[in-house]
Parts: C-alpha cells; sequence; structure tokens
C-alpha cells in the first residue's frame, strides 16, 4: 500500500495564505476508495462547532477540494478489521492510510471532535486550537517509522475521467471476452495413474 503514497509527513498546522485551512487539526494523504475504484487525495480534519468538516483535496497545497465530509454525532466511523489493517470508513467514505498506526490516529482525531459535538463544545479559540494541535503532534512524534519510500511521484494520481467515457461494445467496437471461446476445455484423466487397474 505504501506504494501508492508520495513521501509527506503528517500536518497540523495550517498553510500559510490559505485561511481555509486555519482550522485544521490534522492533514495527510489517504486513499479514497469509490465507485471510479481507488484514488490518492489529501485528507483534513478541521475543528468547527458546529460542523467539524473532513476536507479532501488533490494535493497538499489544498486548492482543489474533491470530497467535503461533515462530522456530527450520528456519523457512523468504523474501522476493517485484519492483520495490519489501514482501512477505515468514515459515513459512505471508505479510505486507507499508510499504516494502522496513522490510522488509529485518523479515527482517534475523529472521535476526539465527536466528542466535543456531543458535549455542545463551543468551537475552539486559536489558544485551545494551539493545545489540540499540540497534542496531535505528540502522537505523530510517536508513530512507528513508515519506512519512506524513495522520493517519486505517487503511482496512484487522481482519476480524471469516469465509467461512462469508457467504450462500451456497439457499432464497430467489440467488447472484450473474458475467456476465448474457442479454448478447449481440460479432457479429463483417463485413468492410467493411481488407483487403475
Amino acid at each position: 500500500t505504501q506504494s501508492l503514497f508520495p513521501s509527506f509527513q503528517l500536518a497540523v498546522f495550517p498553510l500559510p495564505g490559505a485561511s481555509w485551512t486555519a482550522t485544521r487539526l490534522l492533514a495527510g494523504y489517504m486513499l479514497l476508495y469509490d465507485d471510479q475504484g481507488v484514488s490518492l487525495v489529501y485528507g483534513e480534519l478541521h475543528a468547527i462547532a458546529t460542523t467539524p468538516q473532513v476536507l479532501q483535496h488533490m494535493r497538499d497545497a489544498c486548492k482543489v477540494q474533491v470530497v467535503h465530509l461533515a462530522v456530527d454525532t450520528n456519523t457512523c466511523v468504523s474501522e476493517r478489521v485484519g492483520i495490519d489493517c489501514s482501512c477505515f470508513s468514515l459515513g459512505d467514505h471508505h479510505f486507507s492510510t499508510r499504516t494502522c498506526a496513522e490510522k488509529m490516529l485518523w479515527l482517534r482525531a475523529i472521535s476526539n471532535v465527536k466528542v466535543k459535538l456531543r458535549h455542545l463544545a463551543a468551537t475552539p479559540s486559536p489558544t485551545e486550537l494551539r493545545f489540540y494541535r499540540s497534542a496531535v503532534r505528540e502522537q505523530i512524534n510517536s508513530l512507528p517509522p513508515t519506512g519512506e519510500p524513495d522520493p517519486m511521484p505517487p503511482l496512484l494520481p487522481r482519476r480524471r475521467s469516469n465509467l461512462s467515457q469508457l467504450p462500451r461494445a456497439g457499432p464497430g467496437l467489440s467488447a472484450l471476452p473474458i475467456m476465448s471461446q474457442t479454448q478447449p476445455s481440460p479432457k479429463p484423466d483417463s485413468g492410467s495413474g493411481i488407483g487403475s487397474g
């Protein structure tokens, strides 16, 4: 899975000159599974009292938003069970992080935001945001190393096409067969082996 990610560090601080990242608590690349397949996106968790958000962007510059998820007390958050599994779900959206430890960090941060919502906490002040970010940063620093891949572009860029643009069978086009229909089926053993005679 890690080969699908670029080299990056999880972030907690807003981007200079990008006011829409001012309430960021946690950000980093993850894989998004949807009806078009798997895409690499840059996710951000924001702390807003009325509607905390998880935003998904094309890149870490956060200029092109591709998914916006509002989080409330009823938003279902679940993890997938498996050995060293890094997959989790938020509402109807399915994600994967680089490692199981990163997944647990995202789940914990989202859970903490939901607790604040449940207790009707006010929008955090800049001072409170600093404390929250410091706590998240401490957890990031305690994560095991990810085994950073060699610096190279990610193997899984964001798709721009959708399934409706793929060629279909029609005039001048033919659907590719799954298996050749002229291929002979294997013949049963004639009985010359073990157990014959």
